[in-house]
């Protein structure tokens, strides 16, 4: 499974982008159920990390173009 985090997320976890793994073979799954991206948000005095597909984020962008 592949999760690529934003920026904003990685500050919020206290991950360095070199203490990443590499994601290696990502194109043999990038519009699969096993890639997605995560971002971090602010919801009133809480925090939550949003994961979303690669095929919806794709969906999603096609429909704002």
């Amino acid at each position: 499974m592949l999760i690529q985090c934003t920026k904003a997320l990685l500050n919020q976890i206290g991950i360095k982008e070199g203490e990443l793994a590499s994601s290696g073979n990502y194109e043999q799954f990038p519009n699969s159920f096993m890639a997605w991206h995560a971002n971090f948000a602010s919801l009133d005095k809480g925090k939550a990390i949003i994961l979303m597909n690669n095929v919806k984020l794709k969906e999603e962008w096609r429909k704002n173009q």
